[in-house]
C-alpha cells in the first residue's frame, strides 16, 4: 500500500483495521441518497449529509462539526489516563519505555502534578466554597491599588500611580482591562520579542435582551454587595453598577471602532500590519500618562529592560477613552476593576455567595441543566488550555495555552501518537511544499524573481509537527522545570491564577530576546493547525493527527485528501493576501514587483467576488452573504490546499505506487475519495441559523462554502465527477 499500511490485503483490497474503520466512517457519513445527489452543484450534502445523524451535539455546546468530535475524543481519552493513574505494563507505550531513571522520577511528579489540579478541580462545589477566600482576596488586592480616597497630596500623580499599580495586577495574571499589553515576534525583525499594546474585543456588556439585562444587572448586583471590601448595599452596588455598565458600553464602543479602523488597512496598507503605530514608550506616557503603561512595564518586565520601540493601537481608542475615564467618578472606575475581577474569577469561585451568578453565566452560554458540559470535560479541557479569560479570547495566540498543555501531551502522545505518525506527516508535508513549487512554478502571471522569493520562501518553512521542543513534551525533566514555578494547591481557583501567572511571565520575560521558534502557541492536542507568518513556520499538532482525520495505516488518498488538505491549506497562507507581506525569514518586506502585484490582485478579485455571491439561511429565514473580503485569506488556503494536496498525492502514486482500495467503496474512483475525504473536514451538526449567526465575526467562510467553492476552483475534482464545467472559476496557486 502506498502508505505503507501493515494490515491484512488480498486482492487489491485493503482489510486492516484502520481500513474497515474508516471505511465504516465514510459509508456513514456521506448522504444515504448519494446517488440521487449531483456532486458537482452539491458536494456539501454529497460527502457529509448523513454525519450529523449520527454525531450529536455534545452536552453544554451549541453544535458540533468533524474537528470538535475528534476533540471529544481526546479529552474522553485522557479522562481514562487520568483515572487510570501513572501508566504501567501494557499503559506504558513509547514514551514511558524509553525514559532514563532521573526521567522516571520526574515524569512521576509531573503525572503527581497533573492529578492534583484535575482532582482540585473536579473538587471545586458550591459546598465546598475553597475559592471564594482567594476570590475575595484578589478583590481587596485591587481596592488597595486603586482607593476611591487618594490621600493628601498631588491627586493627579496619586491617580497615575493607582492606576499604574491596579492594571498591574490584571497583566500580571492576563486579564483584560481598558486594554491587554502583550508580548509578539517584531515584525520587521522576528529575532526580537517586543511590547504589544492592543485593544480588547469582545469584553463584558450588558445583554441586548432587556429581561436578560434585568436578570444580568439584579444577580452583579447581589455578587458585588457580596464581595465589595466597602460592604455596599445591593442598591448602592446596583448604583456603581449602572456606571459600570455604562463605561464598559463605552469601552466596547470605542474598541470597535478601533477594530473597524485596524480592518480597513488590511486591503490598503501594503506593508499592514508592519506599520500599526510604534512608537518610544517614553512618548506613548507622556501622550497618555493616565494609564501609566510605563508603571506597569517596568514591574513586569525583565530588570534593565527598556524598550526601543512599542506597538501600539490607533491612538484615537486611548484619546478618547482618556476623556470618558476623565468623566468617571472614582468610585466607579474602582467598581470597574473590581467587577473585571469577579467576572473573570467567579467562574472558578463555586460558593453559596457565587452560585446564582455562576448558574446564570453558565446558562447564557447553553450550560445548564442536563445540557450542562460535564465536569470531567471542564477540568480536562483546563489542563489542556488554561483560564478562561485568556483561552476563550485573542490573547490565547500571545500566551499561549495557560494550563499544564505540555504535561497532559506527555501522556497522551504516549499512546496516541507515534514518532510513525510524525515522520508520515512530515513526508506529506514535503510532498506537499514540492507540489506547491510545482504548481508555482507553472504560474505565468508571476515574475521570475517573485518565484524566486517564493520558492526560497516554502523551502525555509519551518514544520512543526506533533509536539514543540520548547518544552520538549516527551522529556519529563524538561516539563518539570518548566513548571517548577507553579504553586499548584487543592483550591481549583488557586492553580488556575498560578498557572495563568506563569504563562504570561514567561511571555514578559522574553522580551528583548529571539522568539522561540520551538514552542507552540497552542496546545498539541488542539485539533487544528496554524501558519506563523511571522515565523514561517507552520504547526500540526498530534491533536489533528488522529482518527478520523488521520491514522498512519489510510491509504494515500485518504492521508492526502485528509491530512494534506490541512498541510496544504496552512502552507498557502504564507502567500495569502496577509502571507505575501512576509519573507522566508518572517520578515514583512515587499517583495514583489509592480505587475505580479497587479495580476495577485486581480486574481484574489475572483475569490471575493465567487464568495460574496454565497449565502446561507438565517434564523428570520432570509438569506445572509458572505463577506468575501473578510473571509480572503481562508478562502484561498482553502482552495490552495486542496490544489496542492491533490498534485502531492499524484507525486506520492508516482513514487509510492498504487493505494489499495477500501470495503464497500467500489462505487467511489480512489480520484473521489480523495475528495470525500478533504470535505469531511468540513462536516458539522449545526441548529438552523448558526451559519448566519457566525458569519459576522468568522474570518472562515461557512461550512458548505468551505466544501463545494474550493472544489469550483479545482479542475481536479471536475474531472474526478466529470462535471460538465471544467474550468475552474477562481484559481490563484
Amino acid at each position: 500500500m502506498g502508505s505503507g499500511t501493515e494490515g491484512v490485503t488480498s486482492g487489491g483490497l485493503c482489510t486492516s483495521p484502520a481500513c474497515i474503520h474508516v471505511a465504516s466512517y465514510i459509508l456513514n457519513s456521506i448522504a444515504t441518497n448519494y446517488t440521487e445527489i449531483d456532486p458537482c452543484t452539491n458536494f456539501a450534502e454529497y460527502t457529509c449529509g448523513n454525519w450529523a445523524s449520527w454525531n450529536e451535539i455534545p452536552p453544554g455546546q451549541h453544535s458540533t462539526d468533524y474537528f470538535s468530535s475528534t476533540e471529544d475524543q481526546i479529552y474522553s481519552t485522557i479522562r481514562q489516563i487520568l483515572d487510570r493513574g501513572y501508566p504501567t505494563g501494557s499503559d506504558a507505550r513509547w514514551v514511558s519505555v524509553n525514559l532514563t531513571k532521573d526521567q522516571t522520577k520526574a515524569d512521576k511528579e509531573i503525572f503527581s502534578q497533573l492529578q492534583q489540579a484535575y482532582g482540585a478541580c473536579l473538587n471545586e462545589t458550591v459546598e465546598s466554597g475553597q475559592g471564594l477566600q482567594t476570590l475575595l482576596d484578589f478583590v481587596g488586592t485591587v481596592v488597595d491599588a486603586f482607593p476611591t480616597n487618594l490621600g493628601p497630596g498631588d491627586k493627579t500623580e496619586a491617580l497615575f500611580k493607582a492606576v499604574g499599580d491596579t492594571l498591574t495586577i490584571f497583566e500580571t495574571y492576563g486579564i483584560a482591562t481598558t486594554q491587554r499589553i502583550l508580548q509578539q515576534p517584531n515584525n520587521i525583525d522576528p529575532n526580537e520579542t517586543i511590547i504589544l499594546i492592543q485593544v480588547p474585543h469582545g469584553g463584558n456588556t450588558l445583554p441586548e435582551d432587556e429581561k436578560v439585562a434585568e436578570t444580568y444587572s439584579k444577580l452583579a448586583a447581589e455578587l458585588l454587595s457580596a464581595i465589595h471590601p466597602a460592604n455596599v448595599t445591593i442598591k448602592e452596588a446596583a448604583s456603581l453598577l449602572g456606571g459600570v455598565f455604562q463605561l464598559q458600553s463605552k469601552i466596547a464602543e470605542l474598541a470597535d471602532a478601533s477594530g473597524q479602523e485596524e480592518l480597513k488597512k488590511f486591503p490598503k496598507n501594503p506593508l499592514y500590519p508592519s506599520s500599526t503605530p510604534r512608537t518610544s514608550l517614553d512618548k506613548f506616557q507622556k501622550e497618555f500618562p493616565e494609564f501609566n503603561f510605563q508603571h506597569v512595564i517596568e514591574r513586569l518586565a525583565p530588570s534593565g529592560y527598556k524598550p526601543s520601540k512599542i506597538t501600539t493601537p490607533d491612538s484615537k481608542y486611548f484619546y478618547n477613552l482618556t476623556q470618558v475615564i476623565s468623566n468617571t467618578p472614582a468610585d466607579v472606575l474602582q467598581a470597574y476593576f473590581v467587577w473585571t475581577a469577579i467576572s473573570a474569577l467567579s467562574p472558578y469561585a463555586e460558593s453559596n455567595v457565587t452560585a446564582a451568578w455562576n448558574t446564570f453565566a453558565r446558562a447564557q452560554k447553553g450550560d445548564l441543566g442536563d445540557n450542562r458540559v460535564p465536569n470531567w470535560r471542564k477540568c480536562v479541557g483546563f489542563l489542556d488550555t488554561g483560564a478562561e479569560w485568556i483561552s476563550e479570547t485573542g490573547a490565547a495566540i500571545y500566551y499561549g495555552p495557560s494550563g499544564l498543555p505540555w504535561i497532559l501531551s506527555r501522556f497522551f502522545l504516549d499512546g496516541n501518537y507515534s514518532p510513525k505518525a510524525k515522520d508520515l506527516t512530515t513526508r506529506i508535508a514535503k510532498y506537499l511544499k514540492e507540489a506547491f513549487l510545482e504548481r508555482l512554478e507553472s504560474h505565468d502571471w508571476l515574475s521570475s524573481e517573485v518565484k524566486r522569493v517564493a520558492s526560497d520562501k516554502v523551502h525555509a518553512m519551518a514544520d512543526k509537527i506533533g509536539y514543540p521542543t520548547d518544552p520538549n513534551s516527551v522529556d519529563p525533566i524538561a516539563l518539570k522545570n518548566y513548571y517548577a514555578q507553579a504553586r499548584l494547591t487543592s483550591t481549583h481557583i488557586d492553580n488556575v491564577l498560578s498557572l495563568a501567572k506563569l504563562a504570561v511571565a514567561k511571555k514578559w520575560a522574553a522580551l528583548g530576546k529571539p522568539w522561540e521558534r520551538g514552542q507552540y502557541q497552542i496546545s498539541s492536542l488542539v485539533v487544528g493547525a496554524m501558519q506563523d507568518r511571522q515565523l514561517n513556520a507552520m504547526v500540526i499538532p498530534a491533536g489533528i493527527q488522529q482518527f478520523p482525520i488521520y491514522d498512519v495505516d489510510f491509504p494515500s488518498y485518504l492521508l492526502y485528501g485528509g491530512m494534506g488538505g490541512i498541510v496544504g491549506h496552512e502552507i498557502t497562507h504564507g502567500f495569502d493576501n496577509f502571507g505575501k507581506h512576509y519573507d522566508a525569514s518572517g520578515n514583512m518586506s515587499e517583495w514583489w514587483d509592480e505587475r505580479s502585484l497587479a495580476n495577485f490582485n486581480s486574481k484574489i478579485t475572483c475569490f471575493v467576488d465567487q464568495y460574496d455571491k454565497f449565502s446561507v439561511t438565517g434564523p428570520d429565514g432570509k438569506q445572509v452573504h458572505v463577506n468575501g473580503e473578510m473571509t480572503l485569506d481562508e478562502n484561498i488556503a482553502d482552495a490552495g490546499g486542496v490544489s496542492a494536496s491533490f498534485r502531492a498525492w499524484q507525486n506520492w502514486e508516482k513514487e509510492e505506487g498504487k493505494a489499495m482500495s477500501l470495503p464497500g467503496l467500489d462505487d467511489f474512483t480512489h480520484e473521489q475519495l480523495f475528495f470525500i475525504k478533504w470535505g469531511h473536514n468540513f462536516c458539522r451538526n449545526y441548529p438552523a441559523g448558526l451559519d448566519a449567526a457566525k458569519m459576522a465575526t468568522d474570518t472562515h467562510s461557512p461550512k458548505d462554502a468551505r466544501i463545494m467553492l474550493p472544489l469550483e476552483n479545482s479542475a481536479e475534482f471536475k474531472k474526478a465527477f466529470n462535471c460538465p464545467s471544467k474550468k475552474p472559476v477562481c484559481e490563484l496557486w
